[in-house]
């Protein structure tokens, strides 16, 4: 074991500090209040979102006619037509007879 030695003068005035105690204390509220501050906020912050089906484990079906349909595809339609140019000659592979 390792003894200290202090004075009478130092343990009265670390006692009367409260080892810093005091100090510590008020840090440790400040970081509990602020905590709750932020917990609170986001806490409003998702009771503002909507709770759908994308939003939520819950299953499509349980969204009801109310829910708004997503967008399944953000590809829009093109004016031109599928294939090459009109009269140009197609490359394909040629076909191999079946060996019977």
């Amino acid at each position: 074991m390792l003894f200290v030695t202090v004075s009478a003068r130092e343990a009265s005035a670390a006692f009367r500090d409260g080892f810093g105690e005091g100090q510590q204390l008020a840090e440790a509220k400040k970081r509990i209040a602020n905590a709750q501050k932020q917990i609170a906020d986001l806490e409003r912050q998702l009771a503002l979102r909507p709770q759908n089906s994308t939003t939520t484990s819950k299953p499509p079906s349980s969204d009801g006619l109310a829910g708004h349909q997503r967008e399944r595809g953000r590809r829009k339609k093109s004016r031109r037509r599928p294939g090459g140019q009109p009269g140009h000659p197609g490359h394909s592979r040629p076909l191999v007879p079946p060996n019977v």
